[in-house]
């Protein structure tokens, strides 16, 4: 049976099938032909991987993303950004990563980022002169920090998988390797700028317009904030957050920033069903793949192959592994798939949690920007125009600077559990 369902899966995923249909084709093949496991387990394995009720939080937490997307947030967050370093010789560069990083809290997604500021900051950069590719780049790599920040869609998939953490502690351990992450980024364009062509790229604006538009984008950002206060803190659930979340996301679109209609709340609200539905599948169909990848015995194989290998070989083989797998899967299959397996055995090595998952979470998307999937990439080469190939050489010197990054995470567990025990 177990041949049956990885031949079936790799051979639907390089035919292009839907990672979710992959994983649910090949399993009901694997059942249906070994006929040693009744069909019911089909719709039961199904509707095990649905049966959680902190998974409402995904739907309301896309939903509040699409609203503030919507309502053109990220457009501000840009000219913000532009106004401080604008004067500065690269700094349509340090704009976009700046306002990448700060639309992350307010997306959650690495995708939404490149799409959204991200394409704003491309189109800008080019017509002031920096390399095309360079800029594509320069935004695709720098949006990894997404997943890192609330509210990571990635980090409460997670949490659901490891019953170990709770999508709290993960949103604060996630803020160290954050900001290691964009540092990475500024440290690599104010290298590249020296040798590109280009000057200060802005005049800053009046210090009353620009305190002004300051005090606008405060509102937005407050939002990820209270996520991790009121979660962390206990005050809320991560589902009842996601519900306020999406409150504080209308009032906002409507009343403070007026950029929101109710004619675009339709369209608005079917992006963030379908965006959900997606999720959910997956969950659904990962649920039963995994649990016949444990009834034959898989995780098994994989604690006997690692048995007696200490914790620093355990991530050093734990990174190759999971970078290799996100070459192939994204992130959220990945993490359904490799997490019940991987994870129990970090935390007999006695591996903190919190580094586990950052660990995991970071290798996984960076496997966002390494062909053949390499959504980042597609999506950057999209915006951009960009030939696929120009734009992976381009970002590899990017990309090894956050492989620098992943290191450091795994080699000091502080990067990561630091904060998180500093606010117990």
């Amino acid at each position: 049976m177990l041949s049956i369902l990885l031949i079936a899966f790799v051979v639907m995923l390089l035919l292009g099938v839907p990672i979710s249909i992959a994983m649910g084709a090949s399993s009901v093949l694997a059942i249906v032909s070994a006929q040693t496991v009744s069909p019911e387990i089909i719709a039961q394995g199904i509707f095990k991987g649905l049966d959680s009720f902190p998974l409402i939080a995904i739907p309301f937490f896309l939903f509040a993303a699409e609203i503030l997307t919507g309502a053109r947030i990220s457009d501000l967050l840009f000219k913000v950004a532009l106004g401080y370093v604008g004067r500065l010789k690269g700094g349509l560069g340090y704009a976009n990563i700046a306002s990448v990083t700060a639309f992350s809290g307010i997306s959650g997604s690495a995708i939404a980022d490149v799409a959204g500021p991200g394409a704003i900051a491309i189109r800008m950069m080019h017509r002031n002169g920096y390399p095309l590719p360079y800029s594509a780049a320069l935004t695709a790599v720098a949006s990894i920090v997404g997943p890192l920040v609330p509210p990571s869609i990635i980090m409460i998939l997670y949490a659901l998988v490891d019953n170990s953490i709770s999508v709290g502690t993960l949103f604060v351990a996630g803020i160290g390797p954050a900001v290691l992450v964009v540092i990475g980024m500024l440290l690599v364009h104010a290298f590249y700028s020296r040798r590109l062509s280009v000057d200060a790229d802005a005049r800053p604006p009046r210090a009353g317009e620009l305190a002004r538009l300051t005090a606008r984008t405060l509102p937005a950002l407050a939002l990820p904030v209270f996520v991790v206060v009121g979660i962390h803190g206990g005050y809320v659930t991560a589902s009842e957050a996601s519900v306020v979340a999406v409150t504080y996301a209308l009032v906002l679109g409507f009343f403070v920033y007026r950029t929101l209609s109710l004619r675009d709340l339709f369209p608005i609200a079917l992006q963030a069903a379908l965006a959900s539905c997606a999720v959910l599948f997956l969950l659904a169909t990962s649920s039963l793949f995994a649990w016949l990848l444990t009834i034959e015995q898989v995780p098994m194989v994989m604690r006997g192959l690692l048995s007696g290998v200490g914790p620093i070989a355990f991530l050093l083989m734990v990174n190759i592994l999971l970078l290799l797998v996100g070459t192939a899967l994204e992130p959220a299959p990945a993490i359904l798939i490799c997490v019940p397996i991987l994870a129990p055995m970090a935390h007999a090595l006695g591996i903190p949690p919190a580094q586990f998952a950052v660990i995991v979470i970071l290798n996984l998307t960076l496997g966002m920007l390494t062909p053949p999937v390499g959504s980042l990439l597609f999506v950057a080469s999209t915006v951009s125009r960009v030939d696929l190939n120009t734009l992976t050489r381009a970002s590899l010197p990017m990309f090894a600077v956050q492989l620098g990054v992943l290191a450091l995470v795994t080699a000091v567990p502080a990067v990561s559990t630091g904060l998180v025990t500093w606010l117990r």
